[in-house]
């Protein structure tokens, strides 16, 4: 009796493999599972490997680099293919068809985005933000204390000695003057914003919610030149979170259905 190696498994049905295996790129296969990903065909010639699956070379040319299925109609951004409805902003979600896109690390940006990263990075690299100093236009000045007994640091408390930036009533160090919400210094030519807990950079400002009034870090839904979190996108009667592809607008307010029939009905 000729023996079977238990060990042998199939890489994709996982179970063991009594004869005619079929090994390509490093794995092992049953004959008849070794098929393409997408069409399901067996594999015959060359095929790619990609996140652990097999593809045929045709397949995987066609490859949406977003959802990892296959495209009919493509949109291609730094070699890369993605269906219409999968090409967004790598930051912010939004669909960027028909729009201005920036490259950025070979992903893709819209304008808003692409700048506000930029000016993040410029911040984050000590030989730029060494040499910059925060202000503003009109809102914020230097000085140089009058006398030893000048105002603490609204940021660290601590003493100032030395130049300083005044704001208002307060005095900060140049280094301690930084947005609220992110974190990083607000430099010479950035506007900010008084916030009760700070001041904020212009670049979060804008991506306040219309709702919660918190910074947006991901997804949002932009309803009448305001930005809503996912879950603070809600029916303006029954607070009820509305799917952003499907709702209904009056005066400029998002309803459900239900209350948008109701407010129709109430006016008529």
């Amino acid at each position: 009796f000729a023996s079977i190696d238990m060990s042998t498994r199939c890489d994709i049905c996982y179970n063991v493999i009594k004869d005619n295996v079929l090994s390509a790129g490093g794995k092992k296969y049953h004959k008849d599972c070794f098929t393409c990903t997408h069409c399901k065909k067996p594999i015959v010639g060359n095929f790619v490997e990609h996140k652990g699956k097999p593809y045929c070379a045709r397949d995987f040319e066609y490859l949406c680099a977003k959802c990892d299925k296959v495209c009919d109609e493509f949109i291609t951004f730094n070699d890369k293919k993605f269906h219409t409805n999968c090409f967004k902003c790598a930051l912010c979600g939004a669909r960027l068809e028909g729009k201005d896109v920036y490259n950025l690390d070979g992903e893709p940006y819209c304008k808003t985005d692409y700048d506000l990263e930029k000016r993040i990075r410029a911040r984050k690299d000590p030989s730029s933000s060494s040499s910059t100093k925060p202000s503003t236009s009109g809102a914020a000045s230097r000085s140089q204390p009058t006398s030893s007994n000048s105002k603490n640091c609204k940021g660290c408390r601590k003493e100032i000695d030395g130049e300083c930036l005044k704001y208002g009533e307060d005095r900060y160090h140049s280094w301690c003057f930084k947005c609220c919400d992110c974190g990083l210094m607000i430099t010479k030519q950035e506007k900010f914003h008084d916030r009760d807990d700070g001041v904020m950079c212009n670049g979060c400002y804008e991506y306040l919610c219309g709702e919660c009034d918190t910074v947006i870090k991901k997804d949002f839904v932009n309803h009448n030149g305001k930005k809503f979190h996912d879950r603070c996108f809600k029916c303006a009667a029954c607070k009820t979170v509305l799917d952003s592809s499907a709702f209904f607008e009056l005066d400029k307010k998002a309803y459900c259905k239900r209350d948008y029939q109701q407010k129709k009905q109430a006016a008529n």
